[in-house]
């Protein structure tokens, strides 16, 4: 990831550094982020969309 996107807008700058981690494991098992860390993300990103 670079420290300045080359993409312009910021919302999906936003959502492309999210799911750039969203796959990370905390075991070989299972992932560290859960659904409702997805859902949250979603609800931040959505806010920020509608009141920007």
């Amino acid at each position: 990831m670079a420290d300045e996107p080359l993409v312009a807008n910021d919302i999906v700058w936003q959502l492309l550094q999210i799911l750039s981690g969203i796959d990370i494991l905390d075991s070989p098992t299972t992932y560290l982020h859960n659904i409702e860390d997805i859902e949250f993300w979603a609800t931040q990103i959505s806010m920020k969309k509608y009141f920007n």
